[in-house]
This record gives structure tokens, C-alpha cells and sequence, in this order.
């Protein structure tokens, strides 16, 4: 069976594969300059390192309850109070519990 790439994926490959072009471009004696505007990439995205992944914890916590089985009309009491125990990692409100974010 083939293995299927998303559109991000091959575009993150590109990526990759401009950077490492750039450096080995600047290995053989061209100026960063020269290597950036034969690729077409900016410093910045040379630059560029992605963060780590802050909500690993909480993306674990969502597919094990979205993996349970579902109910068919509403949730029970159990899954309910389950959710308002995930916290939201936030940048503006950083271990607020769900039930506090979201007033509704």
C-alpha cells in the first residue's frame, strides 16, 4: 500500500529540503545572500525552528474521551464533569479550567 502525504507534509519536506540546499550552497563558497535569492526563501525562514508542542497532554485527553463510546443524545453526568476537569492551556489564561473559560 502507498503512503499518502498531506499537503503539509510535502510542503514541510520542501521546506527542509530549501534550507538544506542553502547551507550546502554556502558550503561551496557563495555569499547567505546569494543562496537565499536562488532558492527564494527569506533569512527568517532559515531561521525559522518550530516550539514544541504545548498541548500534547490535552490532545490525549480529547481523542481518549472521543474514542469512548458514544452516547446517543447528550452526555452522561460522568463525561460532562470529565471535560470541565481538562484544562485549557492558553497563552492569555494559562491552567484555567474549561468550566472558568467559558462562561456559556
Amino acid at each position: 500500500m502507498k503512503q499518502r502525504f498531506t499537503e503539509e507534509q510535502i510542503i514541510g519536506f520542501l521546506r527542509k529540503a530549501d534550507r538544506e540546499l542553502v547551507r550546502w550552497m554556502g558550503t561551496r563558497g557563495l555569499s547567505g545572500r546569494r543562496c537565499l535569492g536562488v532558492v527564494g526563501m527569506s533569512a527568517s525562514a532559515l531561521r525559522y525552528e518550530p516550539r514544541p508542542d504545548r498541548n500534547v497532554a490535552l490532545r490525549a485527553q480529547i481523542v481518549a474521551l472521543a474514542q469512548r463510546a458514544t452516547i446517543k443524545i447528550g452526555m452522561s453526568c460522568s463525561d460532562s464533569e470529565r471535560l470541565r476537569a481538562v484544562t485549557v492551556i492558553s497563552s492569555n489564561r494559562p491552567n484555567t479550567p474549561l468550566s472558568d473559560a467559558d462562561p456559556s
